[in-house]
Parts: C-alpha cells; sequence; structure tokens
C-alpha cells in the first residue's frame, strides 16, 4: 500500500489494515515452512508495509501529544520572544484552593502578541535555552 493512502486513513482502519497485514505475514511465513510458497518477495513485501502503517500510526499519536496552556502575555521586550505567566488552581492540603503560577518564555514569530493579551501557548521543540513553547493563537486582545 501507499503511505499516501495510508495517511488518509483514520486510526481504527489504520489498526484494522495492521492486523490484517500481521495475519498475512503469519500465513505466509507457514506457507514458506511447508515449501508451498511460490513467491518469496511477497514476505518481504508484506513486512514493509507493516512497518508503513506502524510508522503512520506512531507519527498520529505523536501530533496528538502536544500541551496546550492558557496564560496572559505579561513581557513583549524581547524579539520574538514573549512571557507569558499561566495561572493554575490547586486545592491545598487544608482545603484551601491556592493560585499557582508559573512564567514561560514563548516563540512569537512575527510579533503579534502585546502585552495584556490572553494567549495559548503550545509545547515544541527546544528553541533556545529557555524557549520550548509557540503561541498557537491570540484568544482575547488586551485593551489600548
Amino acid at each position: 500500500m501507499k503511505a499516501k493512502d495510508l495517511r488518509a486513513m483514520d486510526e481504527a482502519a489504520l489498526n484494522k489494515e495492521l492486523q490484517d497485514l500481521l495475519k498475512a505475514q503469519f500465513n505466509l511465513r507457514m506457507q514458506k515452512s511447508h515449501q508451498q510458497l511460490e513467491n518469496t518477495s511477497l514476505i518481504r513485501q508484506t513486512r514493509r508495509d507493516i512497518a508503513r502503517v506502524r510508522t503512520i500510526l506512531a507519527q498520529k499519536a505523536a501530533t496528538k501529544l502536544t500541551r496546550t496552556l492558557i496564560g496572559k502575555a505579561i513581557s513583549t521586550k524581547m524579539d520574538k520572544t514573549v512571557t507569558v505567566l499561566v495561572e493554575r488552581k490547586v486545592k491545598h492540603p487544608i482545603g484551601k484552593i491556592v493560585v499557582k503560577s508559573k512564567k514561560y518564555h514563548v516563540h512569537d514569530e512575527n510579533n503579534d502578541v502585546r502585552e495584556g493579551d490572553i494567549v495559548e501557548i503550545s509545547e515544541t521543540r527546544p528553541i533556545s535555552r529557555t524557549k520550548s513553547w509557540t503561541v498557537s493563537k491570540i484568544v482575547e486582545r488586551a485593551e489600548i
């Protein structure tokens, strides 16, 4: 099967295709062991198809695992970098609800974000020593 066709399939169809290919590989190996298989290149082709399907499944799973956070841009003084304050509420063992906050340096390619904007950030590969997040979208603009 072509990789282009496999990428168009959804995850359930890919899993079914993988199971079918594994059964076909088992049957081909049994035929080979009983000297009933004339064309042994079918085993190699099936093995490659299995690897192709597993690779595409892994790629689809990897795209789902990006973390996203929502925070407020508090500093835009750096070029292509925004400091975003993300606040989260945590329950203290006593029973109190405490607001924890953390600052992230976030990559902003076009310098679109202004101070006070509410932005959604997503985790990416490390861009610099302190930046491994990028601005996904601006949720709400700050009033000027």
